[in-house]
């Protein structure tokens, strides 16, 4: 019989990742944020920069801005 000898044990020493999901969540909302976020900065460079860019327009950057560091935060913590 030339199939491996390795035991049905052994083959679940590779546990699923719990979080696998979430992390492709993650992953994929982050892509659209960081999208948004460059759009914002080109509307903020065509606007002028932030000196003349609006108000809206700036703060939408920010929240963005917030909302990456912490997707990328939760990624970390969930890939250790």
């Amino acid at each position: 019989d030339l199939r491996s000898n390795a035991s049905p044990a052994d083959a679940s020493n590779t546990q699923p990742n719990p979080n696998a999901a979430t992390i492709q969540n993650i992953r994929q909302e982050l892509e659209i944020y960081e999208r948004q976020l460059q759009r914002l900065k080109k509307q903020i460079a065509s606007a002028g920069g932030e000196i003349s860019a609006p108000v809206g327009l700036l703060e939408q950057h920010d929240q963005i801005a917030a909302k990456i560091e912490s997707l990328q935060a939760e990624l970390r913590s969930l890939e250790r």
